[in-house]
């Protein structure tokens, strides 16, 4: 091949490659056209005005010490079960001789019994003195216990009375129930 042909091969590739750039750059619009008549004086000084930024007031000076922000701090779930008051029920429980009551009454402050009484609501001779043996040696194993950790079994010559006292905590709990 000529000298003459590979130039112009070359130069006709060379033109090609140049229009596609050219193309490519004015889709993506990475050049903008500029203006075909050279602007005015007052064109000028309107594109001046625009494009310089007008003084504003000096920007406050930051203060010495930041001042800390505040976190909110999360109010803690109660850790109690129960609500604190004195609550009353009575127990029933199954006896030789029938069925027979004790009426209990706790006073309870953060889940813990802090002050008791009884009252005997027994019916027979027997169920009363066992009733009475009860009354007078079971605050030991109440007062300043969990309320939800009361479970009597015998006390002293009583093993029948516990089991109403033990209903009676039970409906008690309930009634203090959070």
């Amino acid at each position: 091949m000529p000298i003459f042909s590979r130039v112009t091969a070359l130069k006709a590739g060379t033109i090609a490659s140049l229009g596609l750039f050219v193309m490519l750059v004015r889709s993506t619009g990475a050049f903008q056209d500029a203006p075909s008549e050279p602007a005015t004086a007052q064109q000028d000084s309107t594109l001046t005005a625009a494009t310089t930024p007008t003084p504003t007031e000096a920007p406050a000076t930051p203060s010495a010490t930041p001042v800390p922000t505040r976190t909110p701090t999360p109010v803690p779930k109660p850790t109690t079960k129960f609500r604190n008051g004195t609550y009353t029920a009575t127990g029933t429980y199954r006896t030789p001789g029938g069925n027979e009551s004790i009426r209990v009454t706790l006073t309870i402050s953060n889940d813990v019994v802090t002050n008791s009484t009884v009252t005997s609501l027994a019916q027979g001779n027997t169920t009363k003195a066992f009733q009475q043996d009860f009354i007078a040696n079971y605050r030991s194993l109440v007062v300043g216990r969990q309320l939800d950790q009361l479970n009597l079994t015998k006390v002293s010559s009583s093993s029948l009375t516990p089991n109403g006292f033990n209903r009676a905590t039970d409906t008690i709990e309930g009634q203090a129930r959070l």
